[in-house]
């Protein structure tokens, strides 16, 4: 035990130096008792052996995916096919991955969906094939802070979209966040992590009123990561602050289970709401799948 004792006083007077810059006289005579003393113990190996992980890096998932879901946006049913050239999001699964990593790069949502045709007397329904969502990159990292780390969560997310109200068209967007992120573990169990972004929002599209949208909010989120089971929740809110003037909020649920290491099934549920001039508008959306990495 003074062994230990003695390596991890060692360990923090180092952090201590390194991190926190803290060069003095006194840190360095603490630096050689601290070293004299541990020489003088000829114990090795005094620490229990570091747990290899569960699954390799090497042992993950592979990073490109195909998906097929079936779902309903407010009263349409819909195909979405989705397909992703690489490599990871916080949904996929974790195994051999970064805790709270997510680095996606073309990542395309093709949607069939049955609409109801205004122009027709009958009330017949028509099926529309549209782009639903492309993402160029799409770069989130959530790591964890704790007394010795405290990394600064942080996103950048570059693609189109669309809102799941009716008639929406598709928009460009932008988005850049910062934020923090911590762990909820207790003892040994692990209960997930919480985050809270800041984050700006632009959006460009002819929907628009002077063709954009500028908006700066928060989100906060609960992200559950396990080989089993995946779970993330958020809520978000994003006030206009230049170009048309509404403001937007979020509500989300995405639960994923492993079918094989290649394969999972994932259901998602989705709620918007726009507020304009005292007017609100929402859209649900609601669909389950099966990913497939290749």
């Amino acid at each position: 035990e003074r062994a230990q004792v003695l390596e991890v006083a060692i360990s923090y007077l180092r952090y201590l130096v390194i991190k926190k810059k803290q060069h003095s006289p006194e840190n360095r005579k603490r630096s050689l008792a601290l070293l004299s003393a541990r020489s003088k113990i000829p114990l090795q190996n005094i620490f229990q052996p570091i747990e290899e992980p569960k699954v390799r890096d090497d042992e993950g998932h592979l990073t490109q995916r195909t998906s097929i879901y079936l779902g309903q946006q407010n009263e349409n049913e819909f195909i979405d096919m989705h397909f992703r050239i690489a490599y990871h999001e916080l949904m996929d699964l974790p195994g051999g991955f970064i805790k709270g990593g997510q680095i996606e790069m073309g990542s395309l949502i093709l949607r069939a969906i049955e609409k109801e045709n205004k122009h027709d007397t009958d009330n017949d329904r028509d099926l529309t094939l549209q782009v639903q969502k492309f993402s160029f990159i799409n770069i989130l990292s959530l790591g964890t802070r704790n007394y010795f780390q405290q990394p600064v969560s942080w996103r950048v997310n570059i693609g189109f979209d669309r809102f799941i109200l009716e008639e929406s068209d598709l928009f460009a967007h932008l988005d850049v966040a910062g934020g923090y992120s911590y762990d909820l573990n207790f003892g040994s169990m692990n209960t997930g992590q919480v985050y809270g972004l800041l984050e700006t929002r632009l959006k460009t599209s002819g929907q628009f009123e002077e063709n954009y949208q500028l908006s700066a909010g928060t989100q906060i989120g609960w992200l559950y990561q396990e080989q089993q089971w995946q779970v993330n929740a958020y809520a978000s809110y994003f006030p206009s602050i230049a170009g048309e003037v509404f403001d937007y909020q979020d509500i989300a649920l995405s639960l994923g289970s492993k079918l094989s290491t290649n394969l999972q099934l994932r259901l998602a549920a989705n709620r918007q709401l726009i507020s304009r001039h005292g007017q609100i508008s929402n859209g649900d959306s609601l669909k389950v799948g099966i990913n497939w990495y290749f």
